[in-house]
Order: structure tokens, then C-alpha cells, then sequence
């Protein structure tokens, strides 16, 4: 069979079909135009400038749920904004507190002052304190303040947050503080309360009561000691009373 310019052009090209098939993972490299479905190679920083306004570079998936892009560095990314981290906005990944005050310095209770503080439901860490006295009660008295449902105060079913109390010995203002991790429903109305245990106290100052939203909480049972256990009273650092 002779071979004519025909059949010689159509064997060279199979050829170059056949090694840039057999080469086809390396043959982008730099200053080739980027083949899709393949590897690409360079040695020289790639840019994707666009024109006019708009993104430079739109990536899409099959599903939403795919990532659109996969990396192999741990370096960071210098201007590369992430609006939202697993769903949520940064507002609602950072610690946000809210402080309510209820009532002013030398208010006088008499009976019980209630105060509402109203927040949406959820898991927080509440906090609390102020400082009661009365120079016109006598001494000592007990002051007791805490965060609570107000809608079943003095009920025999009471949710009770936190609670704490101090003893006015006539001598300085009573401080009284608490703090606990309390998850709030969607079906109470919380608010704080003081009241002395009998008489009158006055504000020398205003109680304090802070919700700090968390998202979590893990509890887990404290072991007990066996060094502890066997402390000599002597060596009690509470001493003896405790």
C-alpha cells in the first residue's frame, strides 16, 4: 500500500491525538488557556480579572450542600469574607450580655420590690448583686435577692433562677450576689426580686442582673477525693467550722 499526502496527514494527526491524550493531565501549563475536567499546571501566579463590575469568578455545585471549593493550605486568606460560619451570622456566634438595673441609691422596700427583665428564651449565664441597708432597721437583718419566674412568686410551684442573701450587721451595706447557668423558657416571665426578711431595706446600690447568652452547657459529676477525705481538720484551709 503506497502512502499518499492523505494518509500520512491523517497518521500524524492520530498521533498528536494519541500523545496529548497519553499527556492531557500536563498539557495547561503556563500560558495555555485552562482546561476543565483536568489538572493544570504552572509556574507563575494566576489572575481572573474581570472587565466591567461583577464577580470575577462564579463556582457552582451540583447540590448546595457540596463546597464549592477545595483547598490543601492552612495559610490565611487576606480579604476573604465569610458572612455566615455553619448558618449563623457573626452577631450570633459572639457573647452578648444584657444588664438590667432595678432600683436607685436609698430607694426604701418595704415588703417586696419586683422588677421585670424581660430576654428570649434560651440558655444563660445569670448574674447578679447589690449592696442593701437601712439605718433605721435594727441590726442584724437578713436582705434576700434573686432572679426568678415572677409569674409564680410565692406560689408553692416557684422557679427560683438564682437566689442569695446577706446579713446588714448595722456596720456596712449587705452585699448580696449570685450567678448561675439557667436555661429560660419560652413560657415564663423572668424578672428579680428583694426583700427583707422582715422590716424595710434601702438601695445603697441598685441590684444588677445580667443574662450572658451561651450556646452550650456540658455537666459532668465532680469526683470526690480520697486525699480530701483524709485532710486533717487541723489542715482544713476553711478552717475549723467547715
Amino acid at each position: 500500500m503506497r502512502d499518499t499526502p492523505r494518509t500520512a496527514v491523517a497518521v500524524l494527526t492520530a498521533a498528536a491525538l494519541l500523545v496529548v491524550g497519553i499527556d492531557y493531565v500536563t498539557f495547561a501549563a503556563s500560558g495555555d488557556s485552562l482546561l476543565l475536567g483536568r489538572v493544570n499546571q504552572a509556574d507563575k501566579l494566576t489572575v481572573v480579572k474581570r472587565s466591567d463590575p461583577g464577580p470575577a469568578l462564579r463556582l457552582r455545585t451540583v447540590s448546595a450542600r457540596e463546597a464549592p471549593l477545595s483547598v490543601n493550605g492552612r495559610g490565611k486568606v487576606r480579604h476573604l469574607n465569610a458572612d455566615r460560619l455553619d448558618g449563623k451570622q457573626a452577631t450570633a456566634l459572639a457573647t452578648h450580655a444584657i444588664t438590667f438595673r432595678a432600683g436607685r441609691r436609698n430607694q426604701t422596700v418595704s415588703q417586696a420590690g419586683l422588677w421585670s427583665t424581660p430576654v428570649k428564651p434560651g440558655l444563660y449565664e445569670i448574674s447578679f448583686d447589690a449592696m442593701l441597708w437601712d439605718q433605721s432597721v435594727q441590726a442584724p437583718a437578713n436582705f434576700i435577692c434573686g432572679v426568678l419566674d415572677i409569674s409564680t412568686f410565692g406560689s408553692e410551684n416557684q422557679t427560683i433562677y438564682v437566689a442569695s442573701s446577706a446579713i446588714y450587721t448595722g456596720a456596712a451595706p449587705a452585699a448580696v450576689s449570685g450567678s448561675a447557668t439557667v436555661r429560660v423558657r419560652d413560657d415564663v416571665s423572668p424578672g428579680a426580686v428583694c426583700f427583707p426578711e422582715s422590716g424595710q431595706f434601702q438601695f445603697f446600690k441598685p441590684l444588677r442582673i445580667t443574662f450572658t447568652r451561651i450556646n452550650s452547657r456540658d455537666v459532668r459529676v465532680a469526683e470526690p477525693l480520697e486525699s480530701a477525705r483524709a485532710l486533717p481538720r487541723e489542715a482544713n484551709p476553711f478552717g475549723s467550722g467547715t
